[in-house]
């Protein structure tokens, strides 16, 4: 399954990859004729086109971060590292003395608190993920 679900990213990464192409060479012959004849001169055309670049360049660096999301690498490192750490604590944690049990529930209810934190990064990020790809989707059709 997780090899079907890589190749079906990477699948989707080249179609994104050859409509962002396709859309910038619309784009750069679209600039060239709008630099002929009396289309040099009419703003509107000039305003609208302005707008369909800054929109595309906007879509395409969110393009870029999602093909490398440098901050959504960061954010697991960071949720690896805390899981590790709770692990950590919870290995401290056995075989511990009946004097200590009151210690332990402190900091098993700390960790609960920590696993609930991580389990709202990893929706936020799966959100964020579901979001990009919504957005592309409906800018591309």
């Amino acid at each position: 399954l997780c090899c079907r679900h890589s190749s079906a990213n990477s699948t989707l990464f080249q179609e994104l990859a050859r409509e962002f192409t396709s859309w910038t060479t619309a784009l750069d012959e679209t600039a060239a004729w709008l630099e002929e004849d009396e289309r040099k001169h009419n703003e509107r055309f000039h305003d609208q086109f302005t707008h369909a670049r800054n929109t595309f360049m906007e879509l395409s660096q969110k393009f870029a971060d999602f093909k490398h999301p440098k901050g959504f690498e960061e954010k697991i490192e960071r949720i690896v590292h805390k899981l590790g750490d709770i692990e950590n604590s919870l290995d401290d944690m056995t075989g511990i003395e009946a004097i200590f049990c009151s210690e332990a529930l402190g900091e098993a209810k700390s960790l609960v608190k920590k696993l609930i934190a991580i389990e709202e990064d990893v929706n936020s990020l799966e959100k964020g993920k579901e979001q990009l790809i919504q957005f592309i989707f409906i800018l591309l059709h």
